[in-house]
């Protein structure tokens, strides 16, 4: 039973990493409905699979629902480390239903549990999230503390992926200071092995870097950097993310005096953000509003 659950969650990983993310949807659910009455800490383990596709495409009651049907059935299995991407898990559905108060005990609960479990990886990512909940409550100063301590931490686990993360980060914070230079610095950071990273890091970053190269009047790198970060952004299949990519595509391409090409990404944007229910739809619709009215 273990080893028919480990060989699911491989193939449906790799199938996301592939961008197949219908697929990967179809094998969870169906491996999901067999597992019903079996093993509770697998079962778990595919709902938080699950609830992470759903949280990439937008589906929050979906997301929410497994999580909190994981969370149960790794307790009674004694699987701490479980127990703690669920609470994870819960908490980033809180955030982004703007439930502030509840996003941030979820977010103790997973670090607890997750240092408890000694599973490094979460407890970093639930530490981020925290990090950027101060960092949205106007606490910049102590956000880029705590991101770079985390930043050092993960490097001292050898854990490069959340190392990269930390600084993809503390790169965003740069920029929205005007901070070039540490902007750049902590850019170089996340793309030192770019082959090793996901999808989405990769694509995150590439926004980055992209507004970097706009704020210093490079348009047309801006514009090829956008197009490469949307592209991987797509191969994610976080809603979010490409909605924001397409968003910052269309805007670069009115700066370049492509306004065809802009409509394209604009209109693209709209139906990303509509379609998975995001806040973000509002900005989008606002931009294409302007562009009609002028």
């Amino acid at each position: 039973m273990a080893a028919d659950r480990m060989e699911t969650l491989e193939f449906c990983r790799s199938a996301r990493t592939r961008g197949e993310h219908a697929l990967a949807a179809t094998v969870l659910d169906a491996a999901i409905d067999q597992l019903r009455a079996g093993n509770g800490a697998g079962l778990a383990d595919l709902l938080l699979e699950r609830a992470d596709l759903a949280l990439a495409a937008g589906d929050l009651a979906l997301a929410d629902d497994a999580a909190r049907r994981a969370g149960p059935l790794a307790q009674t299995a004694g699987a701490t480390a479980t127990m703690a991407l669920a609470a994870w898990t819960v908490a980033q559905v809180a955030l982004r239903r703007a439930g502030n108060e509840k996003s941030r005990y979820w977010l103790g609960q997973s670090v607890e549990l997750a240092l408890q479990a000694e599973a490094w990886p979460v407890a970093l990512r639930a530490q981020r999230a925290i990090a950027r909940a101060m960092r949205e409550a106007g606490d910049d100063a102590g956000a880029t503390a705590r991101l770079e301590a985390l930043a050092a931490d993960a490097d001292a686990l050898a854990l490069p992926v959340d190392a990269a993360a930390c600084h993809l980060d503390l790169a965003q914070l740069a920029l929205e200071r005007e901070d070039g230079p540490a902007t750049l610095r902590h850019i170089g950071r996340v793309l030192r092995d770019p082959d090793s990273l996901p999808p989405l890091l990769r694509g995150e970053a590439g926004l980055v870097r992209a507004r970097l190269l706009l704020a210093v009047g490079d348009v047309q790198a801006a514009v090829a950097g956008a197009v490469q970060a949307v592209g991987l952004l797509r191969l994610a299949g976080d809603a979010r993310s490409l909605g924001a990519g397409l968003l910052l595509h269309g805007q670069l391409l009115l700066i370049a005096l492509q306004p065809e090409a802009a409509g394209l990404a604009l209109g693209e944007a709209l139906a990303v953000t509509t379609r998975a229910q995001l806040p973000e739809r509002a900005m989008v619709a606002d931009v294409i509003a302007r562009i009609r009215g002028a």
